[in-house]
């Protein structure tokens, strides 16, 4: 699969086999397929891919792939840390048959996912707090006492942003574990990113896959046609008319104002599908958050991994330090894995099994 992902990028014309003999900085290329952890981090993660691409004079084709591939991190090219894209790009490219392609369920997530789940957690006396605010998280003993709740076992799975906000707000970890309260307190979240969900009254052409990227023109990343993946929307579709797509923009750049996102949005979605003009916006949904990971430059070396030096206090998501070199969803199922398998081994249980493409490139 590696091999086979990397000669059909030289036939579609995302490089050619000249620049790959000629020019000797696209030989520094190679560093792609030498993936192994600890010596790509300590080589570049102190390199941007803005950097390490005006250095090795990426050809344009490849360049737009890479700048195209570095925002899905939610990352501009100046930001993302070279390190990363070299381990997302052995995870997804070189490693994985499928690429940036993935399976993707049918139909709405609370009906596939999140009540499937909740009925399978509740087969097993598993509780469920929504919107429950953690007000107070310290420990006693051997226990964590969370909002006046006690607990042998604790795994911090929230989103950056949020687990900032548990440590910040607990004076038992300022007080009783200042290190590890300044390593939390100083993880990094990313740029904005924006997602505008539109019902229309006109479709898109056929022929085209349901999830496409584009290459943002100021901040449309992706354009998903949700009537051609899920069954609810195809049936409102069949019911109305039109269709119902969203538009994303994994890195809102810094300057870019707010209110301005939402008419940005549509403009580009004009320009890539021009079929559509005329249209009128039945309903729409804007929402602009700024509490995705950061996979800036140098921040490697303080990342947590899964094992805190709190006893039984563990960690879980993509923000976590792992020994696969796995992103994104997988890295935060993968972490998951981590922390209940550290608890497992404790209990004297069986531990999970734990899957990853190869720890090392081609040529590493």
């Amino acid at each position: 699969v590696p091999v086979l992902n990397i000669l059909s990028m030289a036939k579609t014309g995302i490089y050619s086999y000249k620049d790959a003999m000629l020019n000797p900085g696209f030989r520094k290329m190679t560093s792609l397929l030498s993936y192994e952890r600890e010596k790509i981090f300590a080589k570049f993660d102190a390199v941007s891919f803005k950097d390490f691409a005006d250095d090795v004079k990426l050809p344009p084709e490849m360049q737009l792939m890479f700048t195209t591939f570095s925002r899905a991190f939610f990352a501009e090219p100046q930001y993302i840390s070279m390190a990363e894209l070299i381990k997302s790009f052995h995870s997804y490219f070189l490693s994985n048959d499928l690429g940036l392609l993935y399976d993707v369920l049918n139909d709405d997530f609370e009906d596939t996912l999140w009540k499937p789940a909740k009925n399978y957690l509740g087969k097993y006396k598993s509780t469920i707090s929504l919107d429950s605010k953690i007000t107070s998280f310290k420990k006693e003993g051997n226990q964590f006492i969370i909002n006046d709740e006690r607990f042998d076992y604790a795994i911090i799975a929230s989103d950056v942003k949020g687990t900032k906000n548990i440590i910040q707000n607990s004076d038992y970890f300022r007080k009783e574990h200042p290190d590890f309260y300044n390593q939390m307190t100083n993880l990094k979240q990313s740029q904005r990113y924006s997602v505008l969900r539109i019902w229309i009254d006109k479709d898109i052409r056929q022929g085209v896959p349901f999830f496409i990227f584009t290459d943002a023109l100021k901040i449309l990343d992706s354009v998903t046609i949700y009537h051609r993946m899920e069954k609810s929307s195809e049936e409102w579709v069949k019911k109305n008319g039109g269709g119902i797509f969203e538009l994303h923009s994994y890195a809102v750049p810094d300057d870019f104002p707010h209110d301005e996102i939402r008419n940005q949005f549509l403009k580009e979605y004009e320009e890539y599908f021009p079929e559509i003009k005329g249209y009128k916006v039945k309903y729409e949904y804007l929402q602009v958050k700024d509490d995705f990971t950061a996979f800036h430059t140098n921040l490697y070396k303080t990342r947590p991994t899964a094992k805190t030096q709190v006893e039984n206090l563990f960690l879980a998501g993509d923000w976590v330090k792992l020994e696969n070199p796995a992103m994104l969803m997988e890295a935060a199922t993968t972490s998951a894995l981590y922390a209940a398998n550290l608890i497992f081994n404790k209990e004297g249980l069986k531990e999970e099994t734990i899957l990853s493409v190869p720890l090392r490139g081609l040529l590493a």
